[in-house]
């Protein structure tokens, strides 16, 4: 029997005032009340992960009734207890509500009655949205929690700012240099201070250097970060709508404020961005709901300006102590005739010699040379990510029972950044709203990528060009950062283009397809990473999407066609004229009672390769990165970057390329045989080929005049005699069918192309000279 009163009244809710007790074995005592949000209670709410129920499962007593509860509510509510007797804060929050006076949802609401469930449900934006504040519980600590918790806290040089109001800081005139000088004249000691002890830096493995402020371990940040709370659509508007979060996780407790500051100085040092992302889309649309537009932009202007100025690239690159000692040791032999004294000279040297031993000693103890070549400042996708971009990839990413529970999840949010959603969302119209959503993202968001998201089949009874909402991030092939940049990006001053993107014209280009007409080599794209990049970034482009842009600077061009039709602005480039068959899933390693699959799946690939008879070996004479790599058609992780022929050529894709072409004259089972002797190659080829299958993906072969024949990677579902597109503000070329109204498409999904031309903008340019766009019609 459930222990709380009944509610009464359409903004009635539950209250649970906990008890105190000093000794964390006593039992959990609470009471239940009910409360009517319209009078504006003052209470915090708990926004957690349910996760699993202990055996025996933990019970709390509510009004001196037994409830059980999950193990990580149970934690949360042992450690809220504890944390009453903290000095300071006995009572009450800075908000003036009682400690003890707690909204939990698990406890809250009677679960086994589904009316109530459902009208509760539908409060629960307004809930988080009044209450005094949230507090963001991210589980239980241990010593690797409590390390990332304090740096978070303090990281950024907090402790030389002054507060500013509730959630931001107030950045001092001379706060800059006293960041400098600690930077300067104390972190280089702490980095030779692992010379003296160098087995207690390898197991710490700290980052030194490339958090200049304080040492923290590697990976005790990310994993902090990326602890489940920030997987759950639920806990989005939980964050997000309450003006007064905390994160808390054990008994550490970190203030919106530090949590804000410190997210903002990791990325900009390029350290743990894809931990941080998500929390960068956290914060962004937190902004955009509790803070003055104006108030927004001068606090990241201020705060980048403070992270420049606190550590110039110059002065604090790890490189800075070995010129520093060599630059004191040439000054004292030009100062050595002035002085008259060699001993001077020998002492001044041994000074300068021993340091810069100790120095390099310890840079290889703290295992820094790992970290050189990774140390990239680069521009961030949340640096120029809006809410409504920012909040469809959070829809996207995180977790929930069904697919409606995504937009369920995330409607408070959506209607505080403008869509102006109204009425219970139910599986009878989900599809309506779901097309109304679209329809408002596309004008909010100014771009067309969204259409990316879409695949084949969507949801009964919506258009082809809404997003499928039951795809899950990691399920899609997708590269999740186009949902951040857009053709139109490439306008802004964040962005350098070389001069044969903007004008395809131009001599280069012209020598250049001289060259290919001469050698056959057919060289004419662009290297990838080096014709779009943003200002700032290292060789690959930062966090530029890796398979390129189609149509750089386009604009987002569509009109609505009744309540089914999009027109958008296009061309045909191309039809699809093979399709493999599906993938396979196989397990992780090879087993041999699997060879059917395995050989079905090599037959796909082997068929694909058969067909390119103008496909030149993978390492030819003329360079082949200059094409759109292979790897970005075959292999979906984009978490590294084979932009250059060095690392093409020992990467694991380059040795299983290179093998599959060298013996791609034998039956498939053979080369599965040859693959088989190397391990590594062998799993590397099961992984790709289960990617496909996961992420249903099928490979095919594209041919149309703008750029010859060439194999692409495109959605399951893809018939030959597609048509393949490339549509003004889109990124990538979209796969459309046919319907049997003239010049009406369905949308089946997006490709890649292995053809440079296409993929990074070169046809693209042509059409414009040409002026051959026209309507495109999608239902």
């Amino acid at each position: 029997m459930y222990p709380g009163p009944q509610l009464i009244g359409s903004t009635s809710i539950r209250l649970l005032t906990l008890f105190p007790d000093q000794d964390d074995d006593a039992p959990l005592r609470c009471s239940l009340e009910a409360a009517n949000l319209a009078d504006n209670p003052g209470f915090i709410a708990l926004s957690y992960v349910w996760g699993t129920t202990a055996q025996p499962p933990h019970v709390v007593l509510c009004n001196d009734h037994p409830f059980e509860v999950t193990e990580n509510c149970w934690e949360a509510l042992v450690q809220l207890r504890r944390d009453m007797w903290r000095p300071g804060n006995t009572s009450s929050s800075s908000e003036g509500a009682s400690l003890a006076t707690l909204w939990i949802d698990a406890i809250c609401i009677n679960q086994k009655d589904e009316a109530e469930k459902t009208g509760q449900i539908l409060l629960m934006g307004d809930i988080y949205k009044k209450a005094s504040s949230v507090c963001i519980w991210l589980g239980k600590g241990d010593s690797q929690t409590d390390e990332a918790m304090t740096y978070l806290i303090t990281c950024g040089f907090q402790d030389l700012l002054g507060p500013s109001g509730k959630h931001s800081y107030l950045i001092p005139p001379k706060a800059h240099l006293r960041a400098l000088s600690r930077v300067i004249f104390i972190r280089y000691i702490e980095i030779l201070s692992f010379s003296v002890w160098p087995r207690n830096a390898r197991e710490r493995n700290r980052t030194t250097m490339y958090l200049p402020d304080q040492m923290v371990s590697d990976y005790v940040v990310p994993a902090l970060l990326g602890r489940p709370w920030i997987t759950r659509v639920w806990t989005l508007q939980e964050a997000v709508l309450n003006p007064n979060p905390w994160i808390q996780c054990g008994s550490k407790r970190l203030p919106w404020r530090s949590l804000v500051h410190s997210i903002a100085f990791i990325s900009h040092f390029g350290r743990f961005n894809e931990a941080s992302n998500r929390w960068i889309a956290v914060i962004k649309m937190w902004n955009e709901i509790h803070l003055d537009t104006n108030d927004r932009e001068a606090l990241d202007e201020s705060r980048e300006q403070f992270f420049r100025r606190a550590r110039p690239d110059i002065i604090t690159h790890w490189s800075m102590p070995i010129f520093l000692s060599f630059g004191l040791g040439l000054l004292s032999i030009l100062l050595t005739p002035a002085i008259g004294s060699l001993v001077v000279l020998y002492v001044i040297l041994a000074i300068c010699y021993l340091y810069l031993a100790l120095y390099l000693w310890a840079i290889v103890n703290c295992n820094l040379v790992d970290h050189l070549g990774r140390n990239r400042v680069s521009l961030h996708p949340g640096s120029i990510l809006n809410p409504l971009r920012a909040i469809v990839q959070e829809i996207r990413r995180r977790g929930c029972r069904e697919p409606i529970d995504r937009i369920r999840g995330a409607i408070a949010v959506l209607n505080q950044l403008g869509m102006d959603i109204r009425g219970p969302i139910t599986d009878d119209n989900f599809a309506a709203i779901s097309t109304e959503l679209t329809v408002k993202w596309l004008e909010g968001c100014k771009s067309l990528n969204l259409l990316l998201c879409c695949s084949n089949p969507g949801p009964q009874g919506q258009p082809s060009w809404v997003p499928n909402w039951g795809v899950f991030e990691e399920d899609s092939w997708l590269d999740p950062r186009y949902l951040s940049f857009t053709p139109m990006d490439l306008r802004s001053d964040r962005y350098k283009l070389s001069n044969e993107l903007r004008d395809p014209n131009t001599l280069t280009h012209r020598v250049r397809r001289w060259f290919a007409s001469v050698t056959g080599s057919n060289i004419t794209g662009y290297q990838l990473g080096t014709a779009i990049r943003p200002l700032g970034a290292g060789s690959n482009g930062g966090d530029w999407p890796t398979s390129g842009m189609c149509t750089p600077m386009s604009r987002p061009v569509w009109s609505l066609r009744d309540d089914q039709g999009l027109a958008l602005l296009g061309k045909e480039v191309g039809h699809i004229t093979w399709v493999s068959q599906d993938f396979q899933t196989t397990a992780e390693t090879f087993d041999e009672r699997e060879l059917p699959l395995h050989i079905h799946n090599m037959e796909n690939i082997r068929t694909l390769r058969l067909r390119q008879h103008s496909d030149r070996p993978p390492f030819p004479r003329v360079p082949v990165w200059r094409h759109i790599p292979s790897y970005y058609i075959f292999d979906g992780d984009t978490s590294q970057s084979l932009d250059s022929p060095w690392k093409l050529l020992f990467s694991k894709f380059g040795r299983w390329h290179g093998l599959i072409w060298w013996f791609l004259h034998l039956p498939a089972q053979d080369i599965i045989s040859r693959l088989n002797r190397y391990h590594s190659l062998a799993n590397y080829h099961i992984k790709l080929t289960n990617a496909f299958a996961k992420k249903q993906r099928v490979l095919a072969e594209a041919s149309g005049g703008s750029f010859g024949v060439r194999y692409s990677n495109c959605p399951r579902g893809t018939a030959v005699g597609d048509h393949i597109f490339i549509i003004s503000g889109i990124a990538l070329p979209l796969v459309l069918r046919e319907t049997q109204d003239i010049g009406v498409y369905r949308l089946i999904g997006f490709a890649e192309v292995r053809s440079a031309e296409l993929m990074l903008g070169k046809v693209w340019w042509r059409i414009l000279e040409d002026s051959s766009l026209h309507e495109v019609i999608i239902r």
